[in-house]
């Protein structure tokens, strides 16, 4: 009978300890607060691989609050990675691609502040590291949103996407230049210079063939104080021809060096209209956008050993 007596105290225990636990739970339950969704009647345009852009109303996605490293103030947020993953569809494979953010304003991060340069772009692993909130635009006296970044990832202000209601999000297909060939940058001024080989480098498609943009290649030397936010630029080109070896500025433009190429994406001839490519026998070309043949004034049809002299011209402050 002890024995019995003693079991049946346990069972009793054990029921009390499992309904204690069980009631504490649902009264945890009950208190917690649910999970934080975005409010608002904003909305994005999101373009995966080859299908057409489709509308991500951010209204109900999930968020979370996230405080702004400009000004330390916590505000709603929701990350890239939450607005693709919403336009995702089963098969897609978001790892292949970079993603580009253009505004209502036509601002274009890969074209504007990258210089068509995809190494640059963000890649899906750091769409959850940058986030969309909401903030006030003075210009037009009204709220819009704002695409900010985790300082971890080291973008500084030049990824920061504003007027970004109703903007979109794209991937971009990696494309590297298959031909071979390889250019010179040179600073004018200085013995530094710098081998650039084209094989591998970012490639656009021109007249059905790969080609690979003259400034990414000046970019990818990385003369010492290049900078072309801070300094204004002219490019000289030197390059050999059956008759000898050509220096464009001194034996074709009478040192007029404000006729060769600038760097600044403004001027009616600039540096980043050009670009270079294998033609159907290999050999390296020299082309522009948008420029006929000139009797190797700047279009070279034979361009192995091309030399690109970086001249800083920038005008003293006064």
């Amino acid at each position: 009978m002890a024995d019995q007596r003693g079991h049946k105290l346990l069972w009793t225990l054990l029921a009390i300890a499992v309904v204690i636990l069980l009631v504490t739970w649902i009264v945890r339950l009950g208190n917690s607060e649910p999970p934080q969704v975005w409010h608002g009647d904003q909305k994005l345009y999101v373009a995966l691989g080859e299908s057409a852009a489709v509308t991500i109303y951010l209204e109900g996605l999930p968020a979370y609050n996230w405080t702004s490293p400009d000004d330390q103030v916590e505000r709603q947020a929701i990350s890239l990675k939450t607005i693709v993953d919403a336009a995702m569809q089963p098969g897609f494979m978001p790892e292949k691609y970079g993603y580009d953010l253009q505004a209502t304003d036509y601002y274009d991060l890969l074209a504007d502040t990258l210089e068509g340069d995809h190494r640059q772009l963000p890649g899906y692993a750091e769409l959850s590291r940058g986030f969309v909130i909401e903030y006030f635009n003075g210009y037009t006296d009204s709220s819009d949103l704002l695409v900010l970044w985790d300082e971890a990832l080291d973008y500084s202000n030049s990824y920061k996407v504003r007027l970004f209601d109703r903007g979109i999000v794209r991937t971009v297909e990696p494309v590297y230049f298959d031909g071979d060939g390889a250019v010179e940058v040179a600073s004018a001024s200085s013995s530094n210079a710098a081998r650039i080989e084209l094989h591998g480098m970012p490639a656009v498609k021109i007249d059905g063939r790969q080609a690979v943009r003259l400034h990414h290649a000046v970019r990818d030397a990385n003369l010492d104080g290049f900078d072309p936010k801070q300094r204004q630029y002219v490019i000289n080109l030197c390059y050999g021809l059956p008759t000898g070896q050509v220096n464009l500025l001194a034996d074709k433009l009478g040192a007029r060096i404000f006729d060769l190429p600038q760097w600044d994406r403004k001027a009616q001839f600039n540096l980043h209209q050009g670009y270079l490519y294998n033609d159907e026998n290999g050999k390296l070309g020299l082309g522009w956008d948008g420029r006929e043949p000139d009797d190797g004034l700047f279009v070279i049809e034979q361009a192995d050993g091309l030399r690109l002299e970086v001249y800083d011209v920038t005008r003293p402050q006064l």
